[in-house]
């Protein structure tokens, strides 16, 4: 930022701002205010809005992030955006030092106000893994433009216009994935289809039809996204549906949900097996720990032969998010950077298909992960231990079990946020996750 005073102001100054000199009786003294657009709306009557000045054209990437899984060159688009009538000239794409692109440059026109054009252009990785960005700019007139735009308008804020650089992430990173057909079941909303799709697996959003009544065996994996149990009732009234899918060999990856106010109810009635989920009819597990056997306390897993404890904290529309007993809570992980610890190094999930290092959780962005598992059954194996400085060790963040001849991982790690940024160590653990059938 140019101005350092800047930082920590709820937005940016005003672009024009108007003195006013007055004089009461003999004193002077001035007055200062913003330049604002003052407009009537009928049905909300008289508004303001801050005056933005826009560029000629607004140029965006269509994705915020691109992952090149192996060498193979892409197709990537630039989305161009006219702000006024007759915008033409030349955009520019600056690849960085290994990468090669084409074409790098291309006239446009733009012939009136608010019209979109793209521009499709080959991308070709360097053969090691690298991170880079690749900046675009677009020239009209005597402007050069190297910036998008992004209008951000709520009724309990004034309209604010963001004009972020026209750049994006490109990462080339090995990443190899079984699961070539992936169903995904989409929560309160995420961009991790489009981040799979980057791996080269053909991504499927399922519907409430598609739940009750579609060809779920024609999926490697099924992934609920990010909320999907608090949002979507259909996965609830479809959970038998699931089980078979996961007890014939698919694999089912349930990203974070929120428990709602500490949640009324339980996982099961006191000394009940959980019916359907690791109950009597179901097949016999890897383990020889009791079917419907309930979580620990504490958030660490008992030992196969602990006696079972029932629990009555968790909410009712996340009582059967697993094939066996597990209750969300409300533990997360700020720190992005927290270290990982690995509680069961010979897991199949640390080396198949990708060998996971330490280096696989460098570079996150915002947090480890929210809403860890605070209990769950014998069944379940933790798959990583994080935690922040001075809190006591989390174990809930990614666990995972064998389900018949499928596999059933819940994982409250925040893909939803590393995916999009292309976090490369991010992609190589998902991929293991969507594997988890093939190599457990």
């Amino acid at each position: 930022m140019p101005n350092q005073l800047e930082i920590g102001l709820a937005e940016n100054p005003p672009l024009f701002q108007a003195k006013f000199q007055v004089r009461v009786d003999t004193e002077d003294f001035e007055i200062t205010r913003p330049v604002v657009y003052r407009y009537v709306e009928r049905a909300q009557g008289e508004l303001t809005r801050p005056v933005i000045v826009e560029p000629p054209v607004a140029l965006q990437w269509s994705e915020s992030a691109l992952l090149f899984p192996n060498g193979s060159a892409k197709k990537v688009e630039l989305q161009l955006k006219s702000n006024t009538a007759g915008a033409t000239g030349p955009v520019r794409v600056q690849a960085p030092a290994g990468w090669h692109l084409t074409p790098a440059s291309e006239q446009f026109r733009l012939a009136m106000a608010d019209e979109e054009s793209s521009l499709a252009l080959q991308l070709t990785p360097p053969s090691q893994d690298a991170q880079e960005f690749i900046g675009a700019s677009a020239t009209v007139g005597d402007q050069n433009i190297a910036v998008g735009m992004e209008a951000i308008s709520y009724p309990h804020i004034p309209p604010q216009v963001l004009f972020p650089p026209a750049k994006t992430k490109v990462v080339r990173a090995d990443v190899r994935l079984l699961a070539k057909t992936i169903g995904y079941v989409m929560g309160a909303g995420d961009e991790v289809p489009g981040a799979l799709r980057q791996l080269g697996a053909e991504v499927t959003l399922l519907g409430p039809e598609d739940l009750a009544r579609g060809n779920l065996t024609r999926f490697d994996a099924i992934v609920t996204g990010v909320r999907a149990y608090n949002t979507r009732p259909d996965l609830r009234a479809n959970e038998e549906r699931l089980l078979d899918y996961m007890r014939n060999g698919g694999t089912m990856v349930v990203q974070y949900n929120v428990p709602e106010g500490g949640g009324p109810g339980a996982n099961a009635p006191p000394g009940a097996p959980a019916t359907g989920r690791g109950g009597p009819n179901a097949p016999a597990p890897d383990t020889e720990a009791p079917r419907g056997t309930a979580p620990a306390t504490d958030g660490v897993a008992a030992p196969n032969n602990a006696p079972a404890q029932e629990t009555g904290n968790e909410s009712p529309t996340l009582a059967h998010i697993g094939p066996y007993l597990l209750t969300t809570g409300r533990d997360r992980v700020t720190m992005e950077d927290a270290p990982v610890q690995l509680p069961n190094p010979m897991s199949p999930l640390l080396h198949k298909p990708n060998q996971i290092t330490a280096r696989d959780f460098e570079g996150w962005v915002q947090e480890r992960g929210l809403n860890f598992a605070s209990k769950w059954d014998p069944h379940y194996q933790s798959l990583f231990e994080t935690h922040d400085p001075g809190e006591k060790p989390l174990l809930g963040g990614t666990l995972y079990t064998r389900y018949g001849k499928g596999a059933y991982v819940f994982t409250a790690v925040s893909w939803f946020r590393q995916l999009p940024a292309g976090v490369p160590g991010a992609f190589r653990i998902f991929a293991n996750l969507l594997s988890a059938g093939k190599t457990l």
